[in-house]
C-alpha cells in the first residue's frame, strides 16, 4: 500500500461538497469508534465539530439524522443509557440540559410505545 501526503491540496470545510462532508463525517465518526490514540481522537472530534457547524449552515444539506420516533425500541434504550451515562459525569451546563431534554423525550416515546402495545394487546384480547 502506498501513502502519499500532499499538504498543498488541503481545503477548508466550507469548500467541500455536501457529499464530501457526509463522507468525512461518517469516516471520522467511524474512526473515533475504533478508539485510536487520544491525540487522533482530539483532532477527529474537532473536525467532526467543524463539519457539523458547516452542515448547520447549509440549508440544502440533507443530514442523515433520526428523530426519536424513527428509532427502534433497542436504539431508544441505548440512547437513554448513553444520555444517562453522559449526564452522570456532570458535564458543562449546556450538555447537561440538552441531554436531560433528550432523555426526557426518549423516555416519553418509550412510555407511549409501551402504552400503545398494551392497548393493542387488550384490543386483540377483546376481539378474540
Amino acid at each position: 500500500m502506498r501513502l502519499e501526503l500532499v499538504m498543498n491540496e488541503c481545503r477548508p470545510v466550507d469548500k467541500l461538497s455536501n457529499q464530501e462532508i457526509q463522507l468525512s463525517l461518517d469516516s471520522a465518526k467511524a474512526l473515533i469508534e475504533l478508539r485510536p490514540p487520544i491525540k487522533i481522537c482530539i483532532i477527529l472530534s474537532m473536525y467532526i465539530s467543524e463539519l457539523l457547524r458547516e452542515i448547520y449552515k447549509r440549508l440544502d444539506f440533507e443530514f442523515e439524522e433520526r428523530e426519536i420516533p424513527e428509532l427502534s425500541d433497542g436504539d431508544i434504550v441505548k440512547a437513554i443509557i448513553h444520555a444517562s451515562a453522559l449526564r452522570s459525569v456532570s458535564p458543562r451546563f449546556g450538555v447537561q440540559s440538552i441531554m436531560s431534554e433528550y432523555q426526557i423525550n426518549l423516555m416519553t416515546e418509550q412510555a407511549s410505545r409501551r402504552v400503545a402495545k398494551r392497548n393493542r394487546r387488550a384490543r386483540d384480547r377483546e376481539i378474540s
